[in-house]
């Protein structure tokens, strides 16, 4: 049976001492004070000693699951951007004694901070070094024949079906203003695009978005160097369609899937033309983002209640985004390389 009351009375602890010497019941002084069996226990050791304190807690308790460095670690990479999933696999990888997912939630829940599952801001504080590559790139190319750049890009997308549907959200502190919650179980979709002047490619979804038909939340595979290699592959053909010369460059990041030995390899196998010294942090430079920006826009006020239903909504979004603004986006990018260069390698102040 189990006692909502756990916690005694100096003047209850007091009582039960007193019959320390009489034998009394234990489950009657159990049912009667409403607590467990080892509490009375206790406080009738307690009662058969010659100058009984009865002000000293009954015990601690069992020992924590996790140790005070372990639980430092996990608020750590809470705080770190890291899913709780992924936080528990780090945790139990040196333990004899695997912890669980409702363990590493409670322990990220608790200490002097309170952290929630809250949006994610991407931080645009731009390293010296990364100053100093943007720059370099930008003054390299005065005048980027930008006609022939791919930009090619990734959307990751945490869809919740409470009125934040493709807001990414981590572990962070609480702030003065509480958001609204989300739950800690989206759907989640991830998805290739390209676009160049005069053309857009068709949406790739890869790991870990869900199987046509699946009603998973997410696909058991993690996205690899492999699925972007299969993922290239297929894009190679729609974009050598639009440059039958073989006249192009992509664009694209530092991504560890972009930049893999496999992935290189594949690359230079496919022969495919990337912008090798493309600069890291340069979001203002590859317009797809923006695009993904109008994508966003798109999908406002969509809620659909299947993976089916999502796909299909990502996709209509996908083909709402015009290729009138895709060119304007295009025509653009020379002014931005401007920007860089007057601002030292810095982004413009309105992107920060």
């Amino acid at each position: 049976m189990c006692y909502m009351q756990m916690v005694l009375t100096l003047q209850q602890r007091a009582e039960i001492g007193a019959q320390a010497f009489a034998n009394p019941c234990i489950a009657a002084l159990t049912r009667r004070y409403k607590c467990h069996r080892h509490s009375i226990v206790h406080w009738l050791e307690q009662g058969k000693k010659p100058h009984p304190n009865y002000c000293v807690a009954a015990g601690r308790g069992r020992k924590p699951i996790l140790s005070k460095a372990e639980r430092t670690r996990v608020r750590k990479l809470a705080r770190a951007t890291k899913p709780a999933t992924k936080i528990l696999t780090r945790i139990n990888r040196n333990r004899k004694c695997q912890v669980s997912l409702s363990t590493i939630r409670q322990c990220i829940k608790s200490g002097r901070f309170e952290v929630r599952w809250l949006p994610l801001t991407r931080s645009k504080a731009l390293s010296d070094t990364n100053k100093q590559l943007r720059l370099q790139f930008c003054t390299a190319n005065p005048r980027p024949a930008v006609n022939t750049w791919v930009f090619l890009d990734a959307k990751f997308l945490y869809l919740y079906n409470d009125g934040t549907p493709f807001v990414h959200y981590c572990w962070q502190r609480m702030g003065e203003e509480l958001p609204i919650q989300a739950t800690e179980h989206p759907t989640v979709f991830m998805f290739y695009g390209a676009v160049a002047r005069g053309h857009k490619s068709r949406l790739y979804f890869v790991p870990p978005t869900p199987a046509i038909g699946s009603n998973r939340k997410k696909n058991k595979d993690n996205f690899c160097s492999r699925h972007f290699v299969e993922m290239l592959e297929r894009m190679k053909v729609e974009i050598d369609d639009w440059f039958p010369d073989g006249r192009y460059v992509i664009i694209r990041d530092h991504a560890s899937q972009h930049t893999s030995h496999e992935s290189k390899a594949a690359i230079k196998r496919m022969g495919v033309h990337i912008k090798e010294d493309y600069p890291p942090q340069s979001w203002d430079l590859n317009i797809i983002e923006n695009v993904w920006g109008v994508l966003d826009q798109n999908l406002q006020g969509r809620r659909p209640v299947t993976n089916d239903g999502w796909r299909d909504a990502i996709q209509h979004a996908w083909d709402a985004v015009s290729i009138t603004t895709i060119n304007k986006l295009v025509a653009h990018v020379k002014g931005r390389m401007s920007d860089v260069v007057t601002n030292m390698g810095d982004l413009p102040k309105h992107s920060k």
